[in-house]
Order: structure tokens, then sequence, then C-alpha cells
């Protein structure tokens, strides 16, 4: 069950990200610096029938410097050695950030000004609700391509979303979603409620691009009769400058 639920609670952080907020025309741009993502999951819920509350925390080092699938050190990891899942939760970060993008948080593609209504806004950025059909959530999913599990549209299609977006590129600088109502995913869990949030902060350089600072999941599903709770937070910090030179490979390599 707990793999299980893990391997759920990657799944729901897809939801926020990377999931629309790479932009192919930055992909091949490289990263400026080497940084730390720690990756914290709390799981409550029931094991053979026992009540169970588990804390897992992931931490690891980036250098975009290094050839692909060399990218990443572990710094610490759970419950001794690294378990499966976690090896291909590096790896999938490694692809989204590295190769597709994701680290930067750019203008969404799949959003359109027809896509929302404005609620209030300053000379800085505007906080926007988006109104989410189904157009829209097969964009946002076909932007993620082979990265979005099945459940990704179903899940899109029953999120309440909205935004905040800087002035007057659309950068993103804050997104929040629920999820409305309960859905089904996998064909093992029912997911009962979801709340994510993506924060922005600019980057150390002080340039137009904004790193992504953390991801905040919560989630309840059940699994048949048994109710697990799942909070997960995505976390980048200690950004440090690095050069690139001509041996030194670009994020698209």
């Amino acid at each position: 069950m707990r793999t299980q639920t893990f391997g759920l609670a990657a799944a729901l952080t897809f939801a926020m990200c990377p999931a629309g907020m790479a932009n192919s025309e930055e992909a091949s741009k490289p990263i400026p610096y080497t940084f730390t993502v720690t990756q914290h999951t709390l799981f409550d819920g029931e094991e053979e029938g026992q009540a169970e509350r588990v804390e897992r925390t992931l931490k690891f080092r980036v250098d975009p410097r290094a050839p692909a699938g060399q990218r990443t050190t572990i710094l610490s990891k759970y419950d001794g050695e690294l378990e499966e899942s976690d090896k291909k939760r590096v790896a999938d970060y490694e692809k989204a950030v590295l190769e597709r993008g994701a680290f930067w948080c750019n203008r969404s593609k799949w959003l359109r000004e027809s896509d929302y209504e404005v609620l209030s806004e300053t000379d800085d950025e505007k906080r926007v609700k988006v109104n989410m059909t189904k157009d829209l959530a097969n964009r946002i999913v076909a932007e993620a391509g082979d990265d979005a599990p099945a459940s990704a549209k179903k899940l899109m299609r029953r999120m309440d979303m909205e935004m905040v977006l800087a002035k007057p590129d659309g950068v993103t600088v804050k997104r929040m979603q629920r999820l409305l109502k309960p859905t089904r995913v996998n064909g093992i869990a029912k997911v009962s409620k979801m709340e994510t949030q993506l924060q922005c902060e600019t980057a150390p350089d002080g340039g137009y691009y904004r790193g992504i600072a953390s991801i905040e999941s919560k989630a309840s599903a059940f699994f048949g009769a048994v109710k697990v709770d799942v909070n997960s937070r995505t976390l980048i910090s200690d950004l440090e400058p690095i050069e690139f030179t001509s041996a030194n490979p670009s994020a698209g390599d």
C-alpha cells in the first residue's frame, strides 16, 4: 500500500509541475546555476490494518554541466538504499527540468487570453481565474507529452485553477488549483481531495526568468475502504551561479 501511495503522490504532483511549465523556446537555454532539490512526502494511512504515518525526504544536488544521466547527486535518501520509485523520480526530474526547460517559470504556452477572466491587477501583475474546459485540459496535458500519466486529463478537467501572471509578458508567478469533485485515477485510488500550489521567485541574476521556488500538493484518496492522506512539497534552494564553456552540455543536450 505504501508503494502505491507514494506513486500516487508523484502522479498528483505532475498536475502542478512540470505540466504546462516548460517552454520549448527556452528548453535548450542552459540553467546557469547548480541547485538543491528537496522533496518531502508525508503519508498518513493504513498498512496491514494498522494506522501508519511515514515521512520521506529525498534531497539531491543538480549540476546542469554534467553529462545527461549524471547531473544529479543524491545528498540524502529515504530509509537506507534508494528505492526504485525514488530512482525514477530523480530520473524524471532530470528529464523534465534539464531537457524540457521546466526549471523556468515561463509564460504558459497553453494559456490563451480567452481561457481566463481577470480578477484583479496591479501595475506589475494580474490575478486570473482559469475557465477549465476539455480543450484546455487537453492542451495542458499535451504540453507534457510522454511524461503525462494516463489519468492526467481526467484530473485536469476537474480542476479549479487561479494564476498570478507577471505583466506585460505573462510569466507565471503563482499557480493554485484544487480538485472540484472526487476522481478515480489509475483504476486503483479514488482521489477525494487535491490542492496544489506553485510559487515562483526571481532568479538571483535578476533576469527575466523565474526559478521554480516551491511546489506543494495535498491529497486524500481511498484504496478500497482504506483512506490515505498525502502531503508533498518540492523546494528548489541554494542556487549557485556557474559558467558554461564549449565543453559543457546545455540543458537540451
